[in-house]
Order: C-alpha cells, then sequence, then structure tokens
C-alpha cells in the first residue's frame, strides 16, 4: 500500500509500504480522509520526540474492508471515524475508566503508525459509525468536537452563564457552538484573524472582539458589568492568552485551559487562583460517550461542521499540504489530506 512516509523532520515522502495485517478483534480501514492538526505539524516539524520511520495522522475516516474473526461490531463496507487514542487496558488508570490518561498509551500517528495511507488496522472497540449524512471530510471534524464536548462536560455551570472563548480555531468555533446550544449567554469571543471573526459572527456569538484592533478585557467588563466571565475558554494555548484568561474571569469563577501549551508561561500571575479563588479545569481528550453524542449531534445538524474543511491534499500531496500549514497556520482552517 502507499503511505506518507515520515524518516525525520521535515523529511517526508509517499512510499510502497507493507499492509497491515488483520487480527482476531481488528478492522483494515481504508482510509479516505485524514485532517492536519497542529500535533502533525508539529511532530513533521521535530517538536514531538517520536521513533522514524513513523506514518503520521490519526484524525481519520474510511470504509471496513476487511473484519478479524471475532469482530462483532462492523462489516465489510460499514464506514467509520476511528478513536485516535491508545490505551493499554490494564494499568490503575485504565482500570478506573480513564482510558484517555493511560500512561502506558499514546496517539496513533505519533506513538503507533497512523492513517496518512491507503489502509490502517485499528481494534473494533476504536472505531465508530459513520452516518451516511456526515461526509468522510467533515467527519474528521468529530474528533476534536468530541474533545470539545469532553472538555465542556467537566464543567459544573454554563447554561445562564457568560463565557469569553479566546481563539476562533476549529476548537473554538465548536466551543462557540456547543456553548450556545447550551445556553451560555452572553457569549464574547476574541480572535485577530478577520475571517475567523466572520465565522463566530456566523455561529451567532453574542460579542466578536477583533483583538488587534480593541481591548477584549475592557470590552468584556463593560459586557458584564465589571464582573467578568463566568466561564473563560482558552482555545489557543499561548502564553499571552493564558494569562488573559486570568484578568477575563471574574472571581469565584473557572478557567477551561482546551489550548495546549507547550512550555511555562512567564509572569503568569497565579496568585490570581487564591485571591479569586479560581477554579482551573484541565482537559486532554474524549472518551467514547463524547464521541456517541457528537455524532448524534452533527448527524442532526445541531452541530455544523460544514464550514470547517477549508483545504484539501491528495496523498501524494502531503509535503505540500504539510509546508502550507506549517508556514502559515492561519492560512487555512482545517485542511485534509485524501486518500481516495
Amino acid at each position: 500500500m502507499k503511505a506518507a512516509v515520515l524518516r525525520s523532520a521535515f523529511q517526508i515522502s509517499v512510499e510502497e509500504v507493507q499492509r497491515p495485517s488483520v487480527s482476531a478483534r481488528n478492522i483494515l480501514v481504508g482510509i479516505h480522509s485524514t485532517a492536519i492538526c497542529g500535533t502533525d505539524v508539529g511532530i513533521y516539524a521535530g517538536k514531538h520526540p517520536v521513533k522514524f520511520p513513523l506514518i503520521m495522522g490519526h484524525e481519520t475516516t474510511g470504509e471496513v474492508v476487511e473484519v478479524g474473526k471475532d469482530v462483532t461490531k462492523f462489516h465489510i463496507g460499514d464506514r467509520v471515524v476511528v478513536d485516535p487514542t491508545i490505551s493499554c487496558g490494564t494499568c490503575y488508570l485504565c482500570r478506573m475508566g480513564k482510558f484517555h490518561l493511560c500512561q502506558e498509551g499514546g496517539l496513533m500517528g505519533r506513538e503507533d503508525q497512523g492513517s496518512y495511507a491507503e489502509f490502517a488496522v485499528v481494534p473494533e472497540t476504536r472505531a465508530f459509525l459513520l452516518p451516511r449524512n456526515i461526509s468522510y471530510e467533515d467527519g474528521t471534524t468529530l474528533i476534536a468536537l468530541a474533545n470539545v464536548l469532553c472538555a465542556q462536560r467537566k464543567l459544573p455551570y454554563l447554561a445562564g452563564s457568560s463565557l469569553a472563548i479566546l481563539g476562533m480555531g476549529v476548537t473554538g468555533l465548536l466551543h462557540l457552538q456547543l456553548a450556545k446550544a447550551s445556553g451560555a449567554s452572553p457569549i464574547l469571543v476574541s480572535e485577530m484573524v478577520p475571517w475567523k471573526l466572520d465565522l463566530a459572527r456566523r455561529f451567532k456569538a453574542d460579542v466578536v472582539v477583533d483583538a488587534k484592533e480593541k481591548d477584549p478585557l475592557k470590552i468584556l467588563r463593560e459586557t458584564t458589568s465589571g464582573k467578568g466571565a463566568d466561564v473563560v475558554i482558552e482555545s489557543i494555548g499561548a502564553g499571552p492568552t493564558v494569562k488573559q484568561s486570568f484578568e477575563m474571569v471574574r472571581p469565584g469563577g473557572i478557567i477551561l485551559q482546551f489550548g495546549i501549551v507547550g512550555k511555562p508561561v512567564d509572569g503568569l500571575d497565579l496568585y490570581q487562583i487564591y485571591y479569586k479563588e479560581l477554579t482551573i479545569l484541565g482537559t486532554r481528550v474524549f472518551a467514547p460517550r463524547d464521541m456517541e453524542l457528537s455524532l448524534k449531534l452533527a448527524s442532526a445538524r445541531a452541530v455544523d461542521l460544514s464550514p470547517f474543511i477549508t483545504h484539501r491534499f491528495k496523498l501524494a500531496e502531503i509535503g505540500k499540504a504539510l509546508e502550507f500549514i506549517h508556514k502559515d497556520p492561519n492560512s487555512a482552517l482545517r485542511a485534509v489530506v485524501q486518500t481516495v
């Protein structure tokens, strides 16, 4: 089969590799679409330690082309979206049901071979039926939606709460849609990229702030009569917005740190945790129930996935695609690699 093989940082090419074999409880998925996410770009650029050679890719959809002899959930021809998380199933965290936190686990396309390829093998427990009214391309965004849903599920309150969302990338826009559906009000969003601000308006954010032109903190205080937001969702993972979230949240409020912060944040005023009695929530990855609900929401059009895919590349163009996103992360909202 053909697969995009990363042999070192920035060195990727499509090669002929051995097609993976299927064991008793695994399925072989003929890959249709795999999104390019920040993790993939980080691996490509050498920011994450991985074992080479590596087939990257993990936010993927496709069709079942072969099933193991003990598989009961799937049949050949089923459309599926893949859960990319890997767990050992036996450590104390797995025994607690926290498979996503498994210290021996990892991520498809990082700790194990991924889906920038014609085929990939996954356990039947890590696949979900993809409804026919969700395209393969849009189905790749279900991974992000399930992660956002999992994060918001941890909030003790949202309906009727004032909310600030920092960053209108894919996950920020999904946070906006879910929070709107949950009854949060008012919802203020902050972003610097004009076309992302337009999408925030499309999804009916109550207050849309161009952070290049105006001070989000000042406008939030005007919006909330000086109190600050009940909940702040930081969806960028950048030091300045992490610090900003501490300023924007009201005393007794909650910060949901959704963006992945890869290094210490200089000047972060942790005294505010004490002084404001803040709750800081971390989140990592979804559980199966989050994906099941995400499928229902997307299939019922309660969440709109249609604007997210802005760029498409063939598998043979994988190097071009990764370079495109790496050089200008704001050039695309979401790009997919099409194997079929």
